[in-house]
């Protein structure tokens, strides 16, 4: 994987200086495979016969691709390509209509022709044979209309972690995977610290702006609350999750399961709060505890140094839990008891702590 991303970051470093003119991009592009370098490798296929770029975001997508963008071609015309396809023939998907539409790349350096074969391994292949591009490289070149169809409009940010979009007619839920920001809506707790500045700062980066919304197979589709779990990533490649917390707006969060990007998004948080973004600038909290009553041990609290701390009124419940601790989150919302201490808590219910605070 390491050998991957540095040979990624060598082509990058010979291919930008060609692309320096505004408008030059798509047509010097055109039939490459590009792969987003600035975020996770997302790959996308330029068209070379309308320079639009195609988002191949999993092996289904890709194959659909393949069967809309090829280029239908037949036995006899295909043999006589040999090993190497004209010039006309260059970046294009070529399908042998008499072979039940075997699909074969063909690679623009060399013109040399690649079989596809089943989904799974020719989104492999493309991904392979990708060229690597910056954000700012990519956004210059239009997505095709294929593309859009994995586009979603944001129709409001709920919070800064929770977003509404509009997909197939209807608004979905959507919990950002790996973070956590501050409650603003939440009826069971006042609104926290720094909620209202990360809140606004998803809106102004995504309300009316379209998204990409990917999974994580290593987490469920859905969360309890039927809200979908997704990476969102803006339309100009923006990776929104990871954003947040590198900025001081959100805490990474990990929700029982290690997720896919958890690793880099605790290092992200730890840079965040050693340069004192956001939620961890010096000033930031001294304005906030203006508002909060001057109450140093609220502040506190919010900015994370210290906890909260769960527990349910039930009358058998054991165990108490730190907020670090997610099994709290299962705790049914009429028992639930909130505290700002674990002193406090223990005042009103003899409990058991469940894990020690991370």
């Amino acid at each position: 994987m390491k050998r991957a991303v540095v040979l990624i970051g060598i082509a990058v470093a010979l291919f930008l200086p060609s692309f320096a003119r505004a408008g030059e991009i798509p047509l010097q592009l055109k039939g490459r495979i590009v792969l987003q370098v600035q975020q996770h490798g997302e790959a996308w296929y330029v068209n070379p016969t309308d320079g639009k770029r195609y988002f191949l975001g999993r092996p289904s997508s890709a194959s659909v691709i393949m069967r809309e963008l090829g280029l239908g071609i037949s036995n006899k015309d295909f043999d006589s390509l040999k090993l190497s396809a004209p010039r006309r023939l260059s970046g294009r998907i070529v399908l042998k209509t008499q072979d039940v539409g075997k699909a074969y790349y063909v690679y623009p350096p060399d013109r040399t022709l690649h079989y596809l074969g089943r989904p799974r391994d020719a989104f492999r292949l493309m991904r392979a044979l990708g060229l690597g591009i910056t954000d700012s490289d990519l956004a210059k070149i239009p997505i095709g209309e294929n593309g859009k169809e994995f586009l979603y409009l944001v129709t409001r940010a709920v919070d800064g972690d929770t977003l509404d979009v509009s997909m197939n007619g209807a608004t979905e839920r959507v919990r950002a995977i790996g973070i956590d920001t501050p409650e603003v809506v939440d009826l069971r707790k006042s609104v926290q610290y720094f909620g209202k500045e990360s809140s606004e700062t998803a809106s102004k980066l995504l309300l009316n702006r379209t998204v990409r919304l990917v999974p994580d197979p290593t987490q469920n589709d859905r969360d309890t609350y039927g809200r979908l779990l997704r990476y969102v990533y803006r339309d100009d490649g923006l990776f929104f999750n990871k954003w947040m917390i590198e900025n001081g707006y959100a805490h990474e969060y990990t929700y029982i399961i290690p997720y896919q990007f958890q690793a880099e998004f605790v290092e992200a948080a730890k840079v965040a709060r050693k340069q004192e973004r956001g939620l961890w600038a010096p000033s930031s909290l001294s304005e906030e505890a203006s508002e909060m009553d001057n109450s140093k041990e609220q502040v506190q609290q919010f900015r994370g140094d210290g906890h909260m701390w769960y527990t349910s009124s039930y009358k058998t419940a054991k165990f108490y839990y730190c907020d670090t601790d997610p099994t709290w989150q299962g705790l049914k919302k009429e028992n639930l008891k909130t505290f700002s201490s674990a002193d406090e808590l223990l005042s009103a219910y003899n409990r058991t702590l469940h894990k020690p605070c991370l």
